[in-house]
Order: C-alpha cells, then structure tokens, then sequence
C-alpha cells in the first residue's frame, strides 16, 4: 500500500500537505481549548501542583491561541515552500525536518496529557487520526529520500516513547 501511495503522491505534494495537517490539527486545538481550560482549571492547578496560583489570565485564549497558531503556520508554509521548491538544498529542507519532528512529538505530548488529566484534552483526536499517519508516512518517504537517517528516526521514536511514558507515569503519580 505504501508503494501505491507513493506512486499518487509526488513527495511536493506531501510537503505541501504540512501546512493542511497543521491547520487541520490546530483547529480542533483553536476552537476548544479557552472552554476547556476554564472547565478544567482546577484539575490543571492540582495535577500540575500549581497551589494557590490564581490562574486567571495566565491561560490560553482562544485570540492568544489564535495569533500563536497563525505565526507557526506562517513559519509551516515557508518551510514547505522552502523544502518543496526545486533545487532546494540540505539546509532548505532542515527547516522542514524539524517542524515534522515537532509535529510528531507533538502527538505524544497530546496522549501524554490525556494520561496525565484521564479525559479528553484538545488536540489528541486530529493528533492520533490525522498528524501520527501523515508524520510517520512523511518520516518514511523522507527516509527514503535521504533526508533523514534511520538512527534519526530510531531517536525520534524513542524520545516520543519518553514523552508518553512520562505522562502515563505522571497520572499514576500525580
């Protein structure tokens, strides 16, 4: 499946695919999280020891969230258009390999933190069905490409298991 896959899909078209799993993924995250984290504030304040933090203003906002989401996108799309561009070099797809490797580490600080609160957080549902595929699909075309090594992705892997294993820790200890 993959071969076919690979066949529909030029590897331009899986860098540009970035920006729509990012936005796709961050929407779930723009549209809920203000209302989640005034529901759950007082979960937040205990389980992240916070004590008699008032918290009032500290949280996200869904404008504050926004501007931050717009901005990473931007960056998003340039890396893309960096990457995807013919001729590109070493140093253009460098950009583009680190935002996939925060997108894909980005999952498992989702699942971590759903551990952690043991309910549903923002983010985890495109997380899981959308950004996992497509960054594990990506990692394996870019591997093949020789844009990354399989010691690389190896030390991904590893550093995400280290991320969820600290969150299912976490929420038998805190």
């Amino acid at each position: 499946m993959f071969a076919q896959v690979k066949r529909l899909l030029p590897l331009r078209a899986v860098l540009w695919l970035f920006p729509l799993v990012f936005l796709i993924h961050d929407m779930e995250e723009l549209v809920l999280i203000e209302s989640w984290m005034e529901n759950h504030r007082g979960m937040l304040a205990e389980k992240l020891h916070l004590g008699g933090w008032n918290l009032q203003g500290v949280l996200w906002t869904t404008p504050r969230f926004a501007i931050a989401v717009t901005v990473l996108l931007g960056l998003i799309c340039i890396a893309s258009y960096c990457a995807a561009r013919p001729g590109a070099t070493a140093k253009d797809r460098k950009w583009f390999v680190i935002g996939i490797t925060a997108l894909f580490l980005n999952v498992f600080t989702h699942l971590a933190q759903t551990a952690l609160f043991h309910s549903y957080t923002p983010g985890v549902v495109t997380a899981i069905a959308v950004v996992l595929p497509y960054t594990l699909y990506t990692y394996g075309r870019l591997l093949q490409k020789g844009w990354v090594s399989r010691v690389f992705v190896r030390s991904m892997l590893l550093v995400a298991g280290v991320i969820l294993a600290a969150g299912i820790i976490g929420s038998t200890v805190l």
